[in-house]
Formats: C-alpha cells, sequence, structure tokens
C-alpha cells in the first residue's frame, strides 16, 4: 500500500463524528481540521498556558442515557446474528456444499437461523440481570449493575429512580475524593443534596428539578441542507469560513468555532462579542436555523488557563436547563434560554434580586430553588437544618411507606405496602403543588409524650 492508502485507511478509524459531514473528502478534511485544533490545544498545554480538562467536571461529560444503551446492546446482538450466519453458511459450504440451497426452498435459510442466539433472550436477561455480555465491552468501564428494581414504596421513592445518575461502581473503590467533589458546573443540573452517604455519596446524584437531559438529535439540524443554512446564517453574523479566502486561516489569534467537534470557521476576537450577542439573541427568540436547545460556549482570552474558542454543541445526551434571559435595553421583554454546563460557567447568571448587577449580568435564575432536586426542594424550611440533616431527608422521605399506587384493587403483585391513615404536611412547598404531591401522601407524624420522673416540670429542672 502506498502512504496515501495507509492513510486513507487509518482515517476511516478517526474523529468518527467527521463521517456526517458530506462527501469522503469533506469529512477527511474536516478529520484533519479536527487534528490540527487538537495539536494547537496540545501544545498549549505542554507551554503550561492551560490547564489539563478535568474529567470529573459536568461540562466534559455526557449522560449514559437507558435507551441509548439498551440501543447499542440491541444493534451488537443483531451483528452477532449476521455473523453467525455467515460463519454458519461458509462451515456448511466446506463440509456440506450440496445441503446450501436458497433457491427454490426455504428451509435451508430456516435451519441456519434456528442455529442462532436468541435476541429477545439475551436483552430480556440484560433487563433481568443488569449484566452486559459483550464481545466489544461497548467502551463501558463496568459489565454489572446496569439495572435496579423500581421500588414502589412510595412516590418518592418510585420517582427518584428515574432522576438519578451514577458515575459508576468503577469510583466507588478508589481512594481519592475528588470524583466525589461538586464543582461549580453542576448547579442547576445535579442536587447538591440528594446523594445518599455511605459509600455511593457524591457518586450517585439526582438531577436538579427543571434539568432536562436531551434523549435526541435536534429535529432536521443534522440534515445536510439544514447544516449548509446554518452555516451562511454564521458567515452574516461574522464567522469567516474555515477554507475560505478571506486570509484568516493564517492568523494565530482568530478563534475557532466549533460545532459538535468539527471545526466550521474562525472568528477574529473583535467580533466576537457582537457575534455572540447576536447568534444568543437568535436562539432564545427561536430563529427557524438555531436550536434553542443549543450550547453556546464561548472563551474569548486565555483567562483561568482555558483554551479559547467558541463551541456550539447540538449531540443528544447533554444536560440543559432554563434560565431567564434578560434581553437588551431596547427589547424589554425576558425570553426563556437552555443553557449547558459548559458555558454557563463563563456567563453572568444572577440567583436573587441582589446579585443582579447593571450591565453585566444577562441572565436570572427563574427560582433560587431550582438547583435542588425534587425530593429535596419538598423539605420545608431546609435553610434553617444543618446540610447533613437536609441529606438525611432526602432518604428517609423515600423510606417512609405511603401510598404508592391508587389502583390496588386491580394490580397483581405479590406484595405491597401501602400506609391507611396518610397525614398532609401543614407547611407545603411550592413543588408539593406543582408535582400534585398530596395525590400521593405518605407518611403519619410521631407524637411523643414527656413525663417527668420527679413530678416537676422539665423547663424549671433545666
Amino acid at each position: 500500500m502506498t502512504d496515501a492508502d495507509c492513510g486513507r485507511q487509518l482515517c476511516r478509524f478517526l474523529f468518527g463524528h467527521c463521517e456526517a459531514v458530506g462527501s469522503e473528502e469533506e469529512a477527511n478534511r474536516a478529520k484533519f481540521d479536527c487534528l490540527v485544533h487538537m495539536t494547537q490545544k496540545l501544545y498549549a498545554l505542554v507551554q503550561g498556558r492551560i490547564k489539563p480538562d478535568n474529567p470529573d467536571s459536568l461540562a466534559w461529560q455526557e449522560f449514559l442515557l437507558p435507551g441509548h444503551l439498551f440501543t447499542m446492546i440491541f444493534k451488537e446482538k443483531l451483528e452477532d446474528v449476521l455473523l453467525g450466519i455467515r460463519a454458519q453458511i461458509q462451515r456448511d459450504i466446506k463440509r456440506f456444499p450440496e445441503k446450501v440451497q436458497f433457491r427454490g426452498s426455504t428451509s435451508y435459510f430456516k435451519s441456519v437461523l434456528d442455529k442462532q442466539v436468541d435476541v429477545g433472550q439475551r436483552m430480556r436477561h440484560f433487563l433481568v440481570t443488569g449484566n452486559v455480555t459483550s464481545r466489544t465491552g461497548l467502551d463501558l468501564m463496568q459489565v454489572t449493575g446496569f439495572t435496579i428494581l423500581a421500588d414502589k414504596l412510595n412516590y418518592f421513592r418510585y420517582l427518584s429512580h428515574f432522576r438519578s445518575v451514577h458515575r459508576g461502581s468503577f469510583f466507588t473503590t478508589m481512594k481519592t475524593t475528588t470524583v466525589r467533589k461538586l464543582l461549580p458546573e453542576s448547579w442547576g443540573f445535579v442536587c447538591p443534596v440528594h446523594t445518599p452517604d455511605g459509600s455511593p455519596c457524591g457518586l450517585l446524584n439526582h438531577i436538579a428539578v427543571n434539568c432536562r437531559p436531551l434523549t435526541h438529535p435536534l429535529k432536521d439540524f443534522d440534515t445536510p441542507a439544514h447544516l449548509r443554512a446554518f452555516l451562511v446564517l454564521l458567515g452574516e453574523l461574522g464567522m469567516s469560513p474555515l477554507h475560505g479566502f478571506t486570509g484568516l486561516v493564517h492568523d494565530s489569534s482568530a478563534l475557532s468555532v466549533i460545532l459538535d467537534g468539527r471545526v466550521i470557521g474562525k472568528l477574529i476576537p473583535q467580533n466576537a462579542k457582537r457575534f455572540l450577542f447576536q447568534l444568543r439573541s437568535l436562539k432564545v427568540k427561536g430563529h427557524p436555523l438555531v436550536p434553542r436547545l443549543m450550547e453556546i460556549c464561548a472563551v474569548l482570552d486565555w483567562q483561568d488557563r482555558v483554551y479559547p474558542c467558541v463551541t456550539l454543541s447540538t449531540t443528544p445526551a447533554r444536560v440543559v436547563r432554563p434560565v431567564r434571559y434578560l434581553g437588551t435595553a431596547s427589547d424589554s421583554q425576558e425570553y426563556i434560554e437552555y443553557v449547558g454546563p459548559m458555558e454557563q460557567v463563563w456567563m453572568d447568571i444572577g440567583c436573587t434580586d441582589e446579585d443582579f448587577r447593571v450591565g453585566e449580568t444577562t441572565h436570572m435564575e427563574i427560582s433560587p430553588t431550582h438547583m435542588l432536586s425534587l425530593v429535596s426542594s419538598l423539605t420545608p424550611f431546609s435553610d434553617f437544618n444543618q446540610s447533613p440533616r437536609n441529606m438525611y431527608q432526602c432518604q428517609m422521605g423515600k423510606q417512609t411507606m405511603g401510598t404508592p399506587f391508587h389502583t390496588l384493587l386491580h394490580r397483581t403483585d405479590n406484595k405491597a405496602y401501602r400506609l391507611q391513615t396518610p397525614q398532609q404536611p401543614l407547611c407545603l412547598s411550592p413543588l408539593y403543588e406543582q408535582f400534585q404531591m398530596e395525590e400521593y401522601p405518605l407518611g403519619t407524624n410521631a407524637v411523643v409524650a414527656v413525663i417527668s420522673y420527679t413530678g416537676k416540670n422539665p423547663n424549671n429542672a433545666l
């Protein structure tokens, strides 16, 4: 093979996210641009100009969602069936060539199919045991513990199963505590209160009440026509195409504009703020070419030793949350914008009215309590508790006997715990009524009688 052929073969296994750009030539060019950007960032790291990315930060992580994992396993099992069919036919051709008949009858092909593994049985085994049996490993760091039983002791417990996120059993054995730290990037996305004590503390977390994991690709954005129109729009806002004739490619001060891991253009630092302001305005106002769930992360200089670039993200498995976009002085209307963990570090988002600064604050939190999960938001007057007490209440609330369902007479459960005389709290938080938690009450107040042994008032004794 020539050097060019070797390069083409190697290119097939590098930067697979660039394959959807278009033709093979365009994909190879996108891969080369990505490699150049990574090399420049590597040089900056070796020179000490930037810090290495923190793999424990939510800004550099994505969620492995149940549907994505199930689809990955299902795809591999179907591939195993196809590989098994091919291997069986090849063996039959070598040993019994007269039996291999594809025309006139389907009996031979049916016999080959009957000898393959049962895909449905394999998927059922995964759901029942939570163990992944894979020939490739599916790029996972563990092979067990992927499924849990959705326990319905009460509605708090049942709901928390679907809003929990686990870092992985691999990290439970690590002696360091860096993987358990709550970093600023997690504000509004991962609840700082709702985590169990013990070995999974800080690893088994729950997402905030308004956090939204993205499960599907953004509609029509991955089509070539929509993507080309979006690139034209970015050019009108001030971005220069990467392979244009502006001479900007050789300017070392230009910022790279990256869309889903692909370098799509360059941006002059002097025009960066105006470019980002216009793009964000189009995003929050619902421009048809700009997705409302797109993440716009902008690092305009070398502050905090972070590599400067503009990163646009539209892929699934990310998390976003809503905040109030204050707009400009000419536009007094407020909009709701969805931001991601990577971009919010470089934004000025006020939490309360006291945090608002004229000319600096561009966003405001919808509610200060939206940093908490649903269960932790239901604790009344949590700001008067010590921090561990709030964490314990999240666990004790899920252990309280309650009303798990209203269809008790029509269910086939062989065992169910149901509280007969539940009580409603006297003090309710806004989320308690918003999520209609009174429809699934739980718990009964404990009444403790205190009597003195000597007949004196205990208060007087003190």
